[in-house]
């Protein structure tokens, strides 16, 4: 899992999965659920995973550590959503998650801020944190939006420009 070919396959395999989810309805009879069950049994379950990438942190030198934190965050991202579908478990230990996985995505997007891939994830991760503020959210926001121009980025950023408008009492920042 650490060598960066394996990793660019399995970024490329989590794509595609979610890309294909998009088109295709999720059920578990189908065959594109079999396929991404496949995948997730081939990396190991998300715990598993989570514990390799964080030791693999500790043992890398400081260099190598972008690959490792974005597989990581990816890991992280992809158990909190789990968790906060699984309504036993308490709130805390998905938020817990997303807040680790943002701060992952935070130090690599701090080399590369216009890394589209990396933003739309970090956005995702960053909702539910209570550590990210509307400015962040509006800067990251800004930033997908100059790479990679899609509706979901239109409709977060009229949103968020429209509460900001409220807030200020501003015009411009409604028209936007």
């Amino acid at each position: 899992l650490t060598r960066a070919d394996v990793q660019q396959w399995l970024v490329k395999a989590h794509d595609l999965a979610k890309d294909v989810e998009l088109e295709v309805p999720y059920s578990s009879g189908n065959y594109f659920s079999k396929v991404k069950e496949q995948l997730l049994e081939l990396e190991g379950n998300l715990s598993e995973v989570i514990s390799f990438y964080r030791s693999e942190l500790n043992r890398l030198p400081r260099h190598q550590h972008t690959m490792i934190q974005d597989a990581l965050a990816r890991s992280l991202s992809q158990r909190a959503q789990e968790r906060r579908r699984d309504k036993g478990l308490p709130e805390q230990l998905w938020r817990s998650d997303f807040r680790e996985a943002t701060n992952y995505l935070s130090q690599a997007l701090s080399k590369d801020p216009y890394d589209a891939r990396r933003i739309e994830l970090w956005f995702r991760c960053a909702r539910f944190s209570s550590q990210v503020n509307r400015r962040d959210l509006l800067q990251r926001l800004e930033d997908l939006w100059g790479k990679a121009k899609t509706l979901e980025t239109a409709f977060y950023l009229s949103c968020l420009y429209f509460l900001e408008g409220i807030e200020h009492q501003t015009l411009p920042d409604l028209e936007r």
